[in-house]
């Protein structure tokens, strides 16, 4: 199962296509965070836990395709 991350922890995202195609599609994302309070993404997918609560990360590709990855920070 997934765990909670602590206040100041840190990981990479990366966006990878869904077909298996050899499209470098992590290029072409732009991330972005539901609440910076909680935790923030960098332009290049690295995600940082700010404080406790929950946050999602959602990559767009090329503003049309979108997929979301939830956080919990708990401590």
């Amino acid at each position: 199962g997934r765990r909670a991350w602590d206040t100041g922890e840190g990981g990479v995202v990366t966006a990878t296509q869904l077909d298996g195609g050899s499209a470098n599609v992590a290029a072409d994302c732009t991330y972005v965070s539901s609440d910076v309070t909680k935790g923030t993404v960098s332009a290049t997918g690295l995600v940082t836990a700010v404080a406790v609560g929950s946050f999602t990360v959602t990559a767009l590709y090329k503003n049309k395709y979108s997929n979301a990855l939830a956080f919990t920070v708990a401590a």
